[in-house]
Parts: C-alpha cells; structure tokens; sequence
C-alpha cells in the first residue's frame, strides 16, 4: 500500500498546552488548548485521507490509537480496564466500547507522570522524611489500596499532609504543592505520595498496563495504544471522578523502574502491538501492528 497523508483529529482540552500540536501541523496557534491529535479509526476521531474518506474505508478497524499528547497541565488520576473489567464495565453501561486500555508513550520533550505505586520502602523513606505517621503506619500495616481509601475517606489529617509536604523541597512534594492549589480539596493530591513520580528524558518511553493508576502532568508525547478511551477517574481533573471504583480496579503492585531506554522497538504492554523509532529518512515497512514514527529535528511524523 502506498504512503498516504492523513488528517489527524485534534481534541481540544482544558490540560492542552496550545502550541506544540498547531506547531507540528505548521498551523497558527489560535489561543485553544490543542491537548490531542488522534490518529486512527476510533468512532470518537477518526482520521481521513486527503479526499476526505475515513480512513477506516481504506484500512478496515484499526487495533491501535495513535496521539500525540501536548501536556501543558495535570491529567486526572485515572486508570484504565483489562479485558474483563472493560467487558463487565460495558455490560453495565461504564465504558462505551468492551476493549481493555494499555498504552505506550514515547516523550517528544522531557516528560513528567506519575506513575504506578512507589516500591514501598522508597514510600516509606518518603513518609517518614515528611514526618507523617499516620500515613507510614497504615502504609506499613494495611497496605497501599486501603491507605488510599483512607484518603478518599479523609480519615487522614489532609491538611496536616500539605503542610508538610509545602515545608519540603522534595521533587514529589512540590507537585503535591502545584496540584492542591488547583485542586485544594482533592484527596488524589495526596494519593499522589504514593505513586512513581518519573520523568522521561526525549526518546525515552513509558508502558502503562492496564489497571494501573497514573497522570501526566507536563511534555509532549506520542501515545500508542489499544484503539479504546475507557478510562476510570479518581481525581485531579473537574470531570466526573469515580474514586471507589478505581480502587477497586486498580492493581496494588508496586512498579519499580518503570521508565524504559530510547530503543529501535517499544511494545505497548498486553497487546501485539509495536511503535518503531527511526532514525531521518531511513527507510522503514511497517509489519502487521506496527506503528513507525520518524524522529526529526523539528517534528515526527507517524507511518503505519
């Protein structure tokens, strides 16, 4: 099949940063929040060809979303189904379409997200710098889920856990800091102490499994994923937040070293699918589900 230029889908939300997305596409910044631009056959955007068809009507239903995410503030704390909470969760009318939700993202820029949960001495190393005993014994006794819940429940002193975090100079605690001033009521501000905070430097990428709770909070990425957008929210965003139900979805695994090497191949977790890096004008036939992107000093441009 010959190359054909596509028509990607942008979405525009209040996280967007404005002007990475129109910058790739040579486009004017216009003031919008160009946070997405979709790339595939999803019902919610899909892309066209130049005479204006779907681009489904060319390739059939794709088993990947490409996007490109432009990160100028946090997304929700949120996590996404595996095959069976996807098709329970359909079933009873939470998700729109019964597919599971893993994901890959390659950063573009250096990259910021939380991440899965800390390995649980680092957390507690955490805690107890900051002081918060509360927190470390129901992290050391009952766990990670039932100490989130007692987030949620505010049986902790949440306040209490702001100013300590606010009399820290701790990379983890000054997003802490960021995210209760724009949502100050939000447990998930909180939560966040006891997830990965990484950044990934250009090139460098990040698998996120199903069931696994996480949020960006700034760069620009390519995003591969599973062609779905359920998602389940705990926080940190004003949409609607399920925090109950994310908890009882969410995997309690510790993640350690969840950030992977600039490579030739990232494989998006759970899924048969690939996004190839290569390198300017250096030829490449994508195989079967994958995705090559195009690295260049300006801009990269998706084949597939």
């Amino acid at each position: 099949m010959p190359r054909q230029r596509l028509d990607g889908v942008v979405h525009h939300y209040a996280w967007g940063d404005g002007h990475s997305i129109p910058a790739l596409l040579s486009r004017d910044d216009d003031g919008l929040p160009w946070a997405e631009l979709w790339v595939g056959t999803h019902d919610r955007g899909p892309a066209h060809l130049p005479d204006g068809r779907p681009l489904a009507d060319l390739t059939g239903p794709l088993p990947f979303l490409l996007k490109v995410l432009a990160i100028g503030s946090p997304l929700s704390l949120q996590i996404h189904p595996d095959t069976a909470a996807a098709r329970r969760g359909y079933r009873d009318g939470i998700f729109g379409d019964p597919a599971p939700k893993s994901e890959l993202l390659v950063a573009l820029t250096p990259v910021e997200a939380f991440m899965g949960f800390r390995p649980i001495e680092d957390t507690l190393a955490l805690i107890d710098e900051l002081g918060l005993a509360d927190l470390q014994r129901s992290v050391s006794q009952d766990g990670l889920i039932a100490t989130c819940q007692r987030c949620y429940d505010q049986s902790f002193d949440i306040a209490g856990m702001i100013r300590a975090c606010e009399a820290s100079n701790h990379p983890q605690t000054r997003w802490v800091d960021r995210l209760h001033h724009r949502y100050p009521n939000d447990p998930s501000v909180v939560v966040t102490l006891l997830l990965n905070l990484v950044t990934l430097a250009p090139g460098e990428a990040l698998p996120i499994m199903p069931r696994t709770l996480h949020s960006y909070v700034s760069g620009v990425g390519v995003e591969m994923m599973t062609s779905s957008d359920n998602v389940l929210r705990a926080g940190l965003t004003p949409k609607p937040i399920d925090p109950g139900r994310v908890l009882d979805l969410v995997s309690p695994e510790p993640i350690d070293k969840p950030v992977q090497p600039p490579a030739h191949r990232h494989r998006v977790p759970e899924s048969m699918l690939s996004l190839i890096v290569v390198p300017p004008r250096m030829p490449h036939t994508a195989q079967g589900d994958e995705v090559a992107i195009e690295r260049s000093p300006r801009r990269s441009r998706a084949r597939g």
